[in-house]
C-alpha cells in the first residue's frame, strides 16, 4: 500500500467524501483497483460537497483522474473517459438542502415588535429579491442594496428581512464587508463551520478557503447572502467584483453609499416616522423608565430632537431604561449634553457595538477636504431642505458640486422627491459635526452665510421671491442663531436685513423682524457708519416696522433722524423718508403735518419718478388713506381708482399690491356706506390676500376685520360676531394683546355684543 502522504490517501479522502452514491464510489474504486470495503464501512457521505466538487467541471473531474493515475499511469485515459462517461449517465443531482434548509446559519436575532416602520420598505424589498424563488436560478437575482445614514438602520433591516422570509430561502448568510480583506476573511471563515462540510474546513490557507466557500454558493442554488456594513468605496468594488463569481442565490448589500453599477439594485433607507419613533421608544423603555404622565408628549420630544435615526433612538431608549429615568429627564440632559450623550454607548444593551458619533466619524474620516468643508458649513443651517440651486450660486459651483455630490454617495445629504431639486442633512448630524469644529467654526459659519447670501433674493419686498425666501427662511433663522458674533461679516448684514424685511412683509412676524434688523443695524453701524446708505435705509425699515408694530412714538423718533441725517448729508429732502414721516405723523394723528410731507415727497417723486412708479403709489395710496381719515372721501376715493387702475395694468389683478389697492377702495367704499359695493371688492381682496400671505397674516386680519364691520352695518349679527371673534383672537397671538389693532378689534366686538343684548 502506498504511504501515508501519497495521492492514493488523497483520493480515498476525496472519494470517501465527495461521491453522490456508495455504488458509485464501489465502481469507480474497483476500476482503479482499489479494495472498496473500507469505504462501503465509512458512513454516509455529504450529497452536497461532491455536488461542489463535480458539478460538470472538467478541471475536477481532470484533477480527480490525474491523482488516479500515479496509483496506474497505464490507465489514466481510461479513468478519465470513464469518469466522463458517468457524468454523462448520471450527473451529480441537485443539492439536497434537507442537511441546511431552514437554517439560519449566523444571523442575529430578530428584534421582533420593537422593528417599527418598516413594514411598506420590507414589502418592497421582498418584491425585488423574490424573482426566481422556488425555481432554479441559473444566476444570481438582482442584488440589492439597502443604503442610507450610518445608524439608520440598514443591518437591522436585512435582519429582519430575513428572518421573516426565512422560509423563501435555503440558508441566511451574513458577514461583514466594510472592507476588501474582511470581505474574503469573513467570506473564508464559513468554512469552519461544520454546517457547509467543506473539504477545506481546517485549511490554513485563506484564499483555499474562500474559494471552497464560492464553490460552495456556486454548487447550492438558494441562499440568501448579507454583506453587511459596505461603506467605503474599496469595499463596494470588492463586492460587484464579487458579485460576477456567484450565481443562483440572491444578495442583499447594507451600505452608506448610494452609488452602484447597473447591476445591483438600490434602495434608499430613510428615517423613521415620528408616530413610529414614539412608539419605538415607548415599548423600548416599558418596564424600566420612570414612568410620569406626560410620557406621550415627552417622547414625542425626544423623537422630535432624534429626528427619526434608528441608532439614536436605541441609544437613548437603552440609556433611560438602564438608568430609569424620565423621557422628561432625559431630554433635559440631551439638551444639555447632546455630543456627550451621542457618544454613549453601551454594546451589551444595545446590541450596537458603537455609538451616533463613533458611525459617523467613519463616513467623515473619509471625505475630501471640500467635502468636509461644506458638511461643516452645512451644519450651520436648518434640518429641512435646501434648493440645490444654493451650491451653483456661487464663484466656487464647480468644485462645490461635486463635494456634495461626494455628501450624497456616502448618505451624509439625501435628494427627497419633494420638493424637488433639494437636499438636507440630518439634525443629528450637524449636531455631531458643530460639536468637532473648534477653531474652524467662524470660518465654516461664514461659508454658510455666503451660500445663503447667494441664493437669498435681495428685494425681499417682492411677492415673486416669497416662494424662495420661505424655503431659505429657517435656514436664515438658524444660521443667525447658532452665531450671533461675527453680525459684521459683509454677507451676514446684508442678509440679516433682507431676511427681516421678509418676516415683516410675508410673515408679518414683527417682532423677529424688529430682532434681526436691529443686529443689522448695529452691524452696519460698526462697519460702515451711522450716515451710509445702508445704515440709513436699516434705520428707515425699522422705523416702518415700529409703526407696525402700534409703537408710533418710537417710529417717529427713528423716521425724524433719518430725515435730519440725509438734508445734513444731501442738502435736501429725500421723497422715501419725508413719506415714511408722514405715515408716523398720520398714525399719530397728526393730520395737518403728515398731508404736508406727503404732498411735498409726491411732489418730489414726481419730478424723478414716472406716474407708475411703485414709490409714487405707495404715496399717493398714503395721501389717499389720509384723505379719508381727514373725511375728504370724494378726494380719496379718487386716489384709490387711480393707484387700483395702474396697479391692475402694471401688476396683475393677482398681485399682492393690487389686491390692497381693492381693499382700500373697499375700505373707503365701506365708509361711504356704499356697502353692496364694497363687499364684492372687499371678499375678493380678501381670498388673494389669503392664498397668499395667509390667514393669519396682520394684512389678511385686517380685512376680515372690516368685513365684519361691514357685516354689522349691514345687520348681518350673526355672521359677524364668529368672524370678529376669530379675528380678535388670531390678533392677541400675532400682535398681542395692546397693540391698536387688537384694542380696536376688541371694542368692536364688545358694541356688537352690547346691540344684541340691547336688542334683546
Amino acid at each position: 500500500m502506498p504511504d501515508s502522504d501519497s495521492p492514493y490517501k488523497n483520493l480515498r479522502e476525496l472519494l470517501a467524501r465527495g461521491w453522490p452514491t456508495r455504488t458509485a464510489i464501489v465502481g469507480l474504486v474497483e476500476t482503479l483497483g482499489i479494495d472498496g470495503s473500507e469505504l462501503l464501512d465509512s458512513g454516509s457521505t455529504p450529497l452536497e460537497i461532491w455536488h461542489h466538487l463535480l458539478s460538470g467541471r472538467r478541471d475536477k473531474i481532470s484533477a480527480i483522474a490525474a491523482a488516479a493515475a500515479v496509483l496506474h499511469p497505464g490507465q489514466a485515459k481510461l479513468i478519465e473517459r470513464l469518469m466522463e462517461a458517468w457524468m454523462r449517465a448520471a450527473p451529480p443531482p441537485p443539492c439536497p438542502f434537507h442537511r441546511l434548509s431552514r437554517r439560519l446559519f449566523n444571523l442575529p436575532a430578530s428584534i421582533g415588535s420593537l422593528c417599527k416602520g418598516r413594514e411598506a420598505f420590507l414589502e418592497r424589498l421582498h418584491q425585488s429579491l423574490r424573482a426566481g424563488i422556488g425555481g432554479e436560478a441559473a444566476a444570481i437575482t438582482a442584488p440589492q442594496a439597502v443604503h442610507g445614514l450610518g445608524g439608520i438602520g440598514k443591518t437591522r433591516t436585512a435582519i429582519e428581512y430575513a428572518r421573516r422570509h426565512q422560509e423563501d430561502y435555503s440558508v441566511l448568510i451574513m458577514v461583514g464587508a466594510d472592507s476588501e480583506s474582511a470581505l474574503r476573511t469573513n467570506l473564508a471563515n464559513l468554512a469552519f463551520s461544520d454546517a457547509f462540510g467543506l473539504p477545506e474546513q481546517s485549511a490554513p490557507e485563506e484564499d483555499a478557503r474562500f474559494e471552497a466557500v464560492l464553490r460552495w454558493l456556486d454548487a447550492n442554488p438558494g441562499w440568501l447572502l448579507i454583506l453587511d456594513n459596505v461603506d467605503t468605496e474599496e469595499a463596494a468594488s470588492a463586492v460587484e467584483d464579487l458579485l460576477g463569481r456567484l450565481s443562483a442565490g440572491y444578495v442583499l448589500i447594507t451600505s452608506r453609499l448610494d452609488g452602484w453599477s447597473g447591476q445591483v439594485q438600490g434602495s434608499d433607507l430613510g428615517k423613521l416616522r415620528e408616530e413610529d419613533a414614539i412608539s419605538f421608544l415607548i415599548e423600548r423603555t416599558g418596564g424600566r423608565r420612570q414612568a410620569k404622565a406626560s410620557d406621550g408628549e415627552a417622547a414625542g420630544a425626544l423623537a422630535f430632537r432624534l429626528d427619526g435615526l434608528a441608532l439614536a433612538l436605541e441609544q437613548a431608549g437603552a440609556y433611560i431604561a438602564a438608568h430609569r429615568i424620565s423621557f422628561a429627564r432625559y431630554v433635559e440632559i440631551f439638551d444639555t449634553r447632546r455630543a456627550d450623550m451621542l457618544k454613549w454607548c453601551d454594546p451589551r444593551l444595545m446590541r450596537y457595538p458603537v455609538s451616533v458619533a463613533v458611525t459617523w466619524q467613519a463616513s467623515f474620516d473619509q471625505l475630501s477636504a471640500d467635502a468636509r468643508r461644506l458638511l461643516d458649513s452645512l451644519a450651520f443651517l436648518a434640518p429641512a431642505p435646501l434648493p440645490r440651486s444654493i451650491i451653483g450660486n456661487t464663484p466656487e459651483c464647480p468644485a462645490l458640486e461635486e463635494a456634495l455630490l461626494e455628501l450624497s454617495r456616502y448618505s451624509l445629504v439625501n435628494f427627497p422627491d419633494e420638493p424637488p431639486e433639494s437636499f438636507s442633512l440630518h439634525r443629528l448630524v450637524q449636531e455631531i459635526v458643530l460639536s468637532q469644529l473648534g477653531d474652524t467654526a467662524r470660518e465654516a459659519w461664514e461659508r454658510a452665510v455666503t451660500l445663503l447670501f447667494h441664493e437669498a433674493p435681495k428685494n425681499s419686498q417682492d411677492v415673486s421671491t416669497w416662494n424662495l425666501w420661505r424655503w431659505l427662511a429657517p435656514h436664515c433663522a438658524a444660521v443667525f442663531h447658532k452665531n450671533n458674533l461675527c453680525d459684521k461679516f459683509i454677507y451676514a448684514r446684508s442678509l440679516l436685513g433682507t431676511y427681516s424685511c421678509f418676516l415683516s412683509q410675508c410673515n408679518g412676524d414683527y417682532n423677529s423682524a424688529e430682532s434681526f434688523l436691529r443686529r443689522a443695524l448695529e452691524a452696519q453701524r460698526s462697519a460702515l457708519g451711522e450716515d451710509h446708505p445702508d445704515t440709513l435705509n436699516s434705520l428707515s425699515n425699522l422705523a416702518g416696522i415700529l409703526k407696525l408694530k402700534g409703537d408710533f412714538a418710537a417710529a417717529e423718533e427713528i423716521a425724524l433722524k433719518v430725515l435730519e441725517i440725509e438734508m445734513r448729508i444731501w442738502g435736501m429732502e429725500q421723497p422715501d423718508s419725508l413719506s415714511n414721516l408722514a405715515v408716523v405723523l398720520k398714525a399719530k394723528g397728526q393730520f395737518a403735518a403728515a398731508e404736508f410731507l406727503l404732498r411735498r415727497s409726491i411732489a418730489i417723486q414726481k419730478t424723478q419718478l414716472s406716474p407708475e412708479h411703485p414709490d409714487v403709489l405707495i404715496s399717493l395710496s398714503n395721501l389717499a388713506t389720509l384723505l379719508s381719515t381727514k373725511g375728504d372721501l370724494e378726494g380719496a376715493e379718487s386716489l384709490f381708482r387711480q393707484v387700483l387702475i395702474i396697479r391692475q395694468r402694471v401688476c396683475g389683478v393677482e398681485h399682492l399690491d393690487t389686491l390692497t389697492a381693492l381693499a382700500n377702495l373697499a375700505g373707503l367704499l365701506y365708509t361711504r356706506k356704499n356697502f353692496e359695493a364694497a363687499e364684492p371688492l372687499l371678499r375678493q381682496a380678501l381670498d388673494g390676500q389669503n392664498r397668499i400671505l395667509g390667514a393669519k397674516h396682520p394684512e389678511t386680519l385686517d380685512s376680515f376685520s372690516n368685513l365684519a364691520l361691514l357685516l354689522i352695518a349691514k345687520g348681518n349679527f350673526e355672521m359677524a360676531e364668529p368672524l370678529l371673534d376669530q379675528v380678535l383672537k388670531d390678533q392677541e397671538r400675532v400682535l398681542g394683546s395692546k397693540h391698536p389693532r387688537t384694542l380696536a378689534s376688541r371694542d368692536t366686538l364688545d358694541k356688537l355684543l352690547q346691540t344684541k343684548n340691547l336688542s334683546k
